[in-house]
């Protein structure tokens, strides 16, 4: 009887939720935390329905589908900290950080607030400081993040609460959120995992000073179309990891794909190096320098205002990890002259042949690093 209780209670709940689901972000379903709420819909009825309602409007416990809940609640973030604290009834704290995310999402697409592509608020505030203007066609630039998240997931660290951290990948880089139960307006709730470093070296952190041994991305380019089988992967800049010397010199080095460095002058028309990075003994190329310190529209909590699009600069792509390199890539089914520089967190490129916005790019890397994490699931 328990297993058609439970059915029946699911197939009336999908039957409302189907509504939010399918909503669309940016020209995309919100698949990652349409799956949120679905699972926070299991979390339901396995753990509140008995005290909340197979449709959330009350028994024991108060009706928690009504048009003045989330009045009641500050935010998103106030009603996760207190599921997780007290609840279910009497059993406080026995929910998992991913159940109460999951089922506060649900309880939110309830009242209204349906899945927009956010696995978190912070992640979306975040994203959209620097992306919303270009996905409202305010800004002429590349993407810092993406248009919209792909992936969620709970991943291995150490000094999570729990062990497991809520990460979400974009095209350009994953968001992480390792303590949960932080301060979300505070400098650093939402870090920008170091996976351009990872591919490189071929590791996974799991934890702040712990490591899974993978391998370096050798299958993987860094640049360009997925099928250039010359083009160089991450695994080519595994042996320039070393510190180079201060320089203002005309940027001619070459790269192919087995590593093999070389040089070609006439490409040291284009950029020269203008500023050293001492802390991991790097230099930085003018064209890249020019556009981690550039200004544009930003979003400013809900205002558009000019401002920088990077603050500080170093924050979403953290030190450079190799000098620039030029290599011939295949893009759009063309090859090219592409200058690529690897970071810590990002890879950077400039494709000369591009209109004048879009030179500077930021690597697919989040998605070259969910490849090599997790396949193609």
């Amino acid at each position: 009887m328990a297993s058609v209780t439970r059915w029946m209670r699911r197939a009336v709940l999908l039957g409302s939720l189907a509504l939010v689901t399918a909503v669309g972000l940016a020209g995309q379903t919100r698949a990652s935390t349409g799956a949120q709420v679905e699972k926070g819909l299991q979390v339901y009825q396995a753990q509140c329905a008995d005290c909340h309602g197979d449709t959330l409007q009350g028994l024991q416990g108060p009706a928690l589908a009504r048009d003045d809940l989330l009045s009641k609640w500050r935010d998103f973030e106030s009603m996760r900290r207190f599921i997780h604290r007290f609840m279910p009834q009497g059993a406080g704290g026995t929910l998992s950080q991913e159940e109460a995310v999951n089922v506060t999402h649900f309880i939110f697409s309830r009242n209204g607030v349906g899945p927009d592509g956010f696995a978190h608020p912070a992640f979306r505030a975040l994203w959209a400081v620097a992306d919303d203007p270009v996905a409202a066609r305010q800004a002429g630039r590349s993407w810092l993040w993406g248009p919209a998240g792909f992936a969620v997931a709970w991943e291995d660290y150490a000094e999570a609460p729990g062990g497991k951290r809520l990460v979400q990948y974009f095209d350009k880089t994953r968001m992480e959120i390792t303590d949960i139960d932080g301060n979300p307006s505070g400098d650093g709730y939402v870090t920008n995992g170091l996976l351009a470093r990872e591919l490189v070296l071929g590791l996974i952190q799991q934890g702040n000073d712990r490591f899974a041994l993978h391998r370096p991305a050798s299958d993987i380019n860094v640049a360009g179309d997925p099928d250039d089988r010359d083009g160089p992967t991450y695994a080519s800049f595994s042996r320039l990891l070393g510190p180079a010397p201060a320089s203002q010199a005309a940027v001619m080095a070459t790269i192919d794909r087995a590593g093999n460095v070389g040089q070609n002058g006439a490409l040291g028309n284009y950029t020269d190096y203008v500023q050293y990075v001492a802390e991991t003994g790097h230099n930085i190329p003018r064209v890249f320098w020019d556009f981690l310190n550039s200004t544009g529209p930003i979003n400013r909590a809900g205002q558009l205002e000019t401002g920088p699009v990077f603050d500080p600069w170093w924050r979403p792509t953290g030190f450079p990890i190799t000098e620039a390199y030029w290599a011939r890539v295949k893009v759009d089914g063309q090859v090219r002259d592409v200058l690529i520089q690897v970071f810590q967190r990002r890879v950077l490129t400039y494709t000369p042949d591009n209109p004048p916005a879009f030179q500077v790019e930021m690597g697919n890397v989040g998605r070259h690093y969910y490849q090599w994490r997790y396949g193609n699931r």
